[in-house]
């Protein structure tokens, strides 16, 4: 029986198609290393006849054909960190055979009201006093977690961007990603949690919280006092930062916090800039507020 025959085209291997242009050390691209160690294994398995290793940026690599199956490691750890979404939507349009298979097919940034332990009590560990200013400043802060065990999800999951990779003509906006939940128990949501799911088959998904080799994210917050309510999150990530904001509503009452390291640099630059008069009187009359919100 004569075995069928594909095309693949593998876009790109340990990062060496699309990111060795970027890394340059000592004059030697960072993925000619890569592509050395992938020769070397397609030798070791028999199959270097039949691999062709093509280092370049993704979208300038010019290749005769099409091919039967497109595949993309680009997934990131917030999805869209890698541009898998022009990535593929340029290697569908130009490599991938009509009727081929696209994987990833889909991808989707997830988020979910969690619980976040840090392992400590308060910052700094250890030292007797009063530090609240350190705790209002770490929440402004995003926390990349391989190690998915401190944080404990405490509700289902809603989508924040969703990309049909097979037909998409353009990525979502990064400044508008928004979720909702509507909750009986606020009281232990300290973070939102941040991962991402790609489906690579039909009925085959692939979870970034299932597996140390992708980071989630931590958006931290300072817990509500009220019990109950619709909490909403937005969340706006460009290519300096990341700004978030949480809400909750239960019925007329809104609260709001807002979050960014941009935002807590710049409330610490305004206190420095304070006289010792200014700094003692927001402080007794409640003003001074190290809580960013």
């Amino acid at each position: 029986m004569q075995r069928a025959r594909y095309r693949l085209w593998l876009w790109p291997v340990g990062d060496c198609c699309c990111e060795a242009w970027r890394s340059e050390s000592g004059g030697h691209r960072a993925g000619s290393a890569l592509i050395g160690l992938i020769k070397a294994l397609a030798i070791d398995n028999g199959v270097a006849d039949r691999i062709e290793v093509i280092e370049g940026e993704a979208r300038q690599v010019q290749v005769d054909g099409k091919f039967d199956v497109v595949i993309s490691e680009t997934i990131g750890h917030v999805i869209f960190d890698e541009q898998v979404v022009p990535i593929m939507i340029d290697a569908r349009e130009r490599f991938l055979k009509p009727g081929g298979v696209l994987i990833p097919g889909a991808v989707t940034l997830m988020a979910a009201p969690a619980h976040f332990d840090p392992g400590y009590q308060s910052l700094p560990s250890g030292i007797h006093g009063r530090f609240d200013c350190f705790e209002d400043l770490a929440r402004n802060i995003p926390i990349a977690l391989c190690d998915k065990r401190p944080v404990q999800l405490l509700c289902d999951a809603q989508p924040l961007a969703h990309v049909d990779l097979t037909s998409a003509v353009d990525g979502p906006d990064l400044n508008q990603l928004i979720a909702r939940w509507q909750l009986s128990d606020v009281s232990r949501v300290n973070c939102i949690f941040v991962w991402v799911e790609a489906e690579l088959a039909p009925g085959v998904r692939l979870t970034t919280m299932e597996t140390p080799s992708w980071s989630g994210t931590v958006y931290r917050l300072k817990p509500f006092d009220h019990p109950s309510g619709e909490l909403e999150f937005r969340l706006a990530m460009d290519s300096a930062t990341n700004h978030w904001q949480v809400n909750l509503v239960d019925g007329e009452l809104e609260l709001s916090r807002s979050y960014s390291p941009a935002r807590a640099g710049a409330e610490l630059l305004g206190l420095a800039r304070m006289g010792p008069v200014d700094f003692r009187h927001l402080k007794a009359t409640g003003q001074l507020n190290l809580q960013f919100i």
